[in-house]
């Protein structure tokens, strides 16, 4: 199945986009933060950090795209309609709305980390919901 081969190649492109921006993000926030400071303290290196993150956006994002790829075949075996650019449009308006309801909470609610939030999500949605599909149709056994 290509769609969950694309989910897990798109998971992990994502986990090496997150990975080096989580890590600065959180090396600075813990300055603030007691309880990041025993999480990860002071004399912890930011390389141990940025390792910690890697593995585990590895395994979430893999993750996530890969049932991302499950749904994408679903989708493509009963609405295989293309729009908004994407080889599956209700696929991809299904990727925008459950990251919009991820996103958009603590996007109101936290207005310090408003614009990572933002660009992080839009760079979820694109990768998932228009990269993914068209990643999958140049996989093996598509067109």
């Amino acid at each position: 199945m290509a769609e969950v081969f694309s989910g897990f190649v798109c998971g992990y492109a994502i986990a090496l986009i997150a990975t080096p921006a989580a890590a600065l993000a959180l090396v600075r926030a813990r300055v603030e933060s007691a309880a990041l400071r025993r999480i990860f303290p002071p004399e912890a290196p930011l390389v141990t950090v940025s390792l910690f993150l890697h593995i585990l956006w590895f395994f979430l994002f893999t993750a996530v795209g890969m049932l991302f790829g499950l749904a994408l075949h679903g989708f493509e075996r009963r609405h295989p309609a293309g729009g908004i650019g994407s080889p599956n449009a209700l696929f991809t308006i299904v990727v925008l709305a459950i990251t919009t309801i991820a996103i958009l909470p603590p996007a109101v609610l936290l207005p310090r980390w408003r614009a990572p939030l933002i660009a992080g999500g839009t760079v979820f949605a694109v990768t998932f919901g228009w990269v993914m599909p068209y990643l999958a149709q140049i996989g093996p056994g598509q067109g």
